[in-house]
């Protein structure tokens, strides 16, 4: 003898299949919202290495400019 399936086993099955559905739509926008997060953070990253370089930089400069003049101090002293 073959039962027919009951109508009220489909509800219930719908029914968990539409949670973990929405459990799974919840889980996608994490997902984004983390990668959102990462991809912003490194974008910050990536402007403070390059702040940093062009501080390196002017410190260099700075630094040689200091050289020059302190070269030039002492050919100043020395002919005075």
């Amino acid at each position: 003898m073959i039962l027919a399936p009951n109508p009220k086993d489909f509800i219930i099955i719908d029914k968990e299949l539409i949670k973990g559905l929405s459990e799974k739509e919840v889980e996608l926008e994490h997902l984004k919202t983390v990668i959102v997060g990462l991809s912003e953070k490194l974008k910050v990253r990536e402007d403070i290495e390059e702040d940093l370089d062009d501080a390196r930089k002017l410190l260099q400069d700075a630094e040689r400019a200091r050289s020059e003049l302190h070269h030039h101090l002492e050919e100043s002293s020395i002919r005075a």
